[in-house]
């Protein structure tokens, strides 16, 4: 942290040159004439001075990027109007991209690798604006949890630093309340010792997976509020910084209040509660004296705690200031940060409304997606708005990232001030909240005393019910402990629908008996369920109470052990559907079609759940009939995985989409992005993906098929967190053009083995094999695949790429597998599968299972739906291979942007601003190297 000050003077008044004196002495001495020439002269020279105006400003045009007043909150313009300062926030473009932290399963390495990344990136990016601050003596605070600088500035200087290229806008950093009003909160203070356990801990279960041993141990707590009274009886036991014997604060405890903070002051050096929300949100998530005051979830975890509000009020720093501080704790004089010492769970019980800051709603999104990538679980009220629709209207429970939970009362109803959904502030309609818990009449913890307990009614009282019941779930199956994605699945599918919404009401079209919606989101949360959806020890859970079908992996494995065997039919004949294996540990069908007949588009998604060997057609209908041969993939939004397709085509047509959507299992529902986020690779309308892979949670899109012309060589990359009109970036083309191409990622490098191409007026099969870099952003030379083939996937197993099957010409479409190791660049060959197919869905777990199912027969026209499933009881794996090179033969491509070897980690995420939307230097969309032809070309491709 640097502070600085300095007293600023103005300038000093200037005297009149004395050309100015001499004309002022002449003009009162010459009389008409003097006076007449004198009025000439100046009109002479305004007019040059205009027109060297105008040119001075057009000639300065190009060097902003856009004019500082689009990038400046109107709230910093009205604090700095008439010559005031005010505190405000400089966003910087350049974000870092933490997103390697979610494939890490060394969870300390995770929590080093995204602190370190976050606070070089930000020590790097920020000496520009920094040094400009320090020579003008401005008092600034850095931050690296986001990339940004809070800085006490005025008018001139905010348009400064908004003219900066390197800035992506300035935000007000006013103070205001974020907690309940005191007419929703109904304050009232309660008995101590009740001798029972309070009603809403009953009412999420939490006793009964205490009785089955499991209260939190070894779990963690954040909680951001009002601080907290750690002497609280309820709550110094299960205080981190409390042995037992003395008390040290050091690593779990930070206040970010440093100007006031009413009975605690600033700058606490122990916890401290100067309202006492924080006090009794913190018992509600860990509470218990021992003596009968049983008021928390999971008594058997420990809190750690940050002030960012001074007496309710909070200001877009201090909460800063505290996720900062989550991510890595530090000791009290701010130094040695620790992310090892992070916690598991934070509790997020404010708001930041739009009146006061959050005038974008986006200010605090890459702060909970940055906390959510350490592997903190980030829980967020979702506000006392209601009960009319979308009232969840404000940061952070509007978020993707964010785990929102709305209140209900003793009875299981609604509470009328329980904010609704859909999500309308960013566009997104993005179904809130996640789920409710209790928060009406929730008897907890008080700061006015060790003894004292009251009663609070709000949201910010529901969300530690779902902080606690997160604990419990990681206590008791430690497997999913920072598994984020699964633990979210987990709630929403065990979470209890009987709540009731009196009156009933429709939001965003989904009626309150739908489930979920956005009135109350899956429903009630409920610990015991969720503990019990999850079997002990198992690896990949799911949200049944089946075992996993997919045991541990050793060591030991080899791959004999592994077979193919025959799955259970797919509901329908499906052929040129892709297929997506899902973090929730299920394997999905994208769109297809059922014949090559127009109209027999298939605009469904298919689930296989390995747990129960059954293939289910999930109830979302997809929004067009343009899903044959597109690109489809995991990427993670907002720390929330999804399935993204790109592309695409209706059978019988010439023409494809360029549209981009999302699907979420989990909700069962399509997000269809705007147009401004098209493929730009089909900008012509006829053209289909090529080869398709996803690294660095990116969609890398490699050639592509204009359909009945010839195939294409662009590379495109796809970054999902980018603003809206820049989540595209053109990259080096290939060495040739191709289409239908397997391809996929092995430690960060992309590579093709074989692929088709259109060759007199037929699509023919090739051997043409290489590998990308996206970081170098260079092709290179590999060996080529012995086997022509094309229209059909290339899959990650055991960091070998697995080319199943496919191909066109005669003798294909083919059973083989053939399997290039990227280490000796050598191709083998893997098991074959049983029946020959081609343009069929198919994907890996990446070391236990394969799946695949439906395509064309060996006719190339009989559409399939028989499925193979290539299973390892114990993973062939091993140990990771070695991270391999792109081959010394690489070729170097043109970069299409130049920040994209800045960092040895792929291209940074995107934000609001960060990727440029400048046009990269197009390749030559046209040379394509010969391909290898087989005989016996086969009619005209149908798309």
């Amino acid at each position: 942290m640097k502070n600085k000050t300095a007293s600023k003077n103005g300038p000093a008044r200037r005297s009149p040159s004395p050309d100015v004196a001499i004309m002022r002495r002449r003009l009162g001495e010459g009389g008409f004439f003097t006076f007449r020439v004198l009025i000439g002269v100046l009109l002479c020279f305004a007019g040059v001075m205009i027109v060297l105006f105008a040119l001075g400003k057009a000639s300065a045009q190009p060097r902003t990027a856009s004019a500082p007043t689009n990038k400046i909150a109107p709230e910093v313009l009205a604090d700095t109007a008439g010559g005031k300062s005010a505190s405000v926030i400089f966003l910087l473009a350049d974000q870092a991209d933490v997103s390697a932290g979610y494939g890490m399963k060394d969870q300390d390495a995770r929590g080093w690798s995204v602190y370190n990344t976050l606070s070089q990136h930000a020590a790097r990016t920020q000496k520009g604006i920094r040094n400009l601050l320090d020579s003008r003596g401005v008092t600034y605070q850095s931050f690296w949890v986001v990339n940004m600088i809070v800085a006490n500035a005025d008018r001139a200087l905010v348009e400064t630093v908004a003219a900066r290229p390197d800035v992506a806008r300035v935000d007000s950093n006013r103070a205001t309340r974020w907690i309940e009003d005191p007419s929703i909160a109904n304050f009232g203070v309660t008995s101590g010792n009740p001798s029972t356990i309070e009603w809403n801990v009953q009412n999420v279960n939490a006793p009964q997976v205490w009785a089955m041993g499991f209260t939190g141990q070894g779990i963690v707590i954040g909680n951001e509020d009002t601080g907290m009274r750690w002497t609280h009886n309820a709550l110094k036991p299960h205080y981190r910084g409390w042995n037992g014997v003395s008390a040290d604060h050091n690593y779990n405890w930070w206040d970010a209040i440093h100007s006031g903070g009413g009975v605690c002051g600033p700058n606490n050096q122990a916890p401290c509660d100067d309202s006492g929300h924080g006090t009794h949100t913190t018992g509600s998530t860990s509470g218990d004296d021992g003596t009968g005051n049983q008021i928390g979830v999971a008594p058997g975890a420990k809190w750690i705690g940050c002030r960012n509000m001074d007496q309710g009020n909070g200001m877009p720093s201090t909460y800063t200031e505290c996720f900062q501080f989550f991510i890595a704790p530090t000791d009290l004089n701010g130094q040695n940060p620790n992310p090892a010492l992070r916690p598991h769970v934070i509790n997020n019980s404010w708001i930041c409304p739009t009146s006061e800051g959050c005038t974008t709603g986006d200010e605090l999104r890459i702060i909970v997606e940055n906390t959510q990538a350490a592997g903190i679980f980030v829980e967020a009220s979702a506000g006392n708005s209601g009960p009319a629709c979308s009232t969840v209207n404000d940061p952070p429970a509007i978020y993707n990232a964010s785990f929102s939970t709305g209140a209900i009362d003793i009875s299981n109803t609604l509470a009328g001030f329980s904010s609704r959904g859909p999500v309308t502030r960013d566009g997104s309609n993005r179904l809130k909240p996640n789920i409710s818990a209790p928060g009406v009449g929730v008897r907890s913890s008080y700061f006015t005393s060790d003894t004292t307990y009251a009663s609070l009614s709000g949201t910010s009282m529901a969300g530690p019910h779902v902080v606690g019941t997160v604990a419990l779930l990681w206590s008791a199956r430690p497997q999913l402990q920072r598994d984020i994605a699964t633990t979210k699945m987990v709630l929403q599918n065990t979470a209890n629908p009987g709540v009731t919404v009196n009156p009933p009401q429709t939001c965003g079209g989904i009626p309150n008996t739908t489930i979920p919606n956005n009135s109350f989101g899956y429903g009630r949360v409920d610990a015991l369920a969720a503990v019990n959806s999850v079997p002990q020890g198992s690896p990949t859970p799911t949200a049944t109470a089946s075992p996993s079908s997919t045991p541990t992996a050793t060591a030991t494995a080899t791959a004999g052990q592994c077979s193919w065997s025959a799955g259970p039919n797919l509901p329908t004949v499906l052929v040129r559907a892709v297929g997506v294996y899902f973090p929730d540990g299920n394997f999905y069908t994208m769109g297809g079609r059922t014949s090559d007949t127009a109209g027999s588009d298939f605009q469904h998604v298919l689930k296989y759940s390995p747990g129960t060997n059954t293939w289910t057609q999930m109830g979302v209908t997809l929004a067009d009939n343009q899903g044959n041969n597109m690109a489809c993939g995991v990427l993670t939004l907002g720390g929330t995985p999804e399935i993204y397709c790109v592309g695409g085509s209706a059978a019988g047509q010439t023409t494809a989409a360029a549209r981009v959507y999302y699907y979420n299992p989990a909700t069962d529902t399509q997000t269809v992005l705007t147009g401004a986020d098209n493929w730009p690779g089909n900008a012509a309308g006829t053209i289909l993906p090529g080869g398709f892979a996803e690294t660095g949670n990116k969609m890398y899109i490699l050639g592509g098929f204009n359909i009945n012309v010839a195939s294409t060589n662009q590379i495109w990359q796809f970054d999902p967190n980018g603003a809206v009109g820049a989540k595209w970036l053109q990259r080096v083309n290939t060495p040739e053009g191709i289409m239908y191409a397997p391809t996929c990622a092995i430690n960060g490098i992309i590579y093709v083995g074989g692929a088709s191409d259109y060759s007199g007026g037929t699509v023919i099969d090739t051997t043409n094999s290489f590998s990308f870099n996206p970081t170098t952003n260079t092709t290179g030379a590999i060996a080529a695949i012995p086997r022509a083939t094309g229209e059909t996937r290339g899959l990650t197993f055991c960091n070998r790429m697995y080319v199943m099957g496919g191909g066109r010409v005669t003798p294909n479409p083919s059973s083989q597998v053939n399997v290039y190791d990227p280490v000796s660049n050598t191709w083998s060959l893997g098991m074959p599968f049983t029946t020959p197919r081609r343009n069929f869905p198919t994907d890996t777990d990446g070391t236990n299972n394969i799946w695949l199912g439906g395509g064309y027969a060996s006719d190339g026209v009989t559409p399939l739906n028989s499925m193979e499933i290539f299973h390892c009881p114990v993973s062939p794996c091993g140990g990771a291979s070695p991270t391999p090179t792109a081959t010394a033969t690489a070729t170097v491509g043109v970069s299409a942007t130049p920040t994209a070897t800045r960092t040895p980690t792929p291209t940074p995420t995107a934000t609001a601003t960060a990727t440029a939307t400048t046009p990269p230097a197009t390749p030559t969309p046209t040379a394509r190297a010969t391909p290898t032809p087989r005989p016996r070309p086969t009619p005209r491709q149908r798309p």
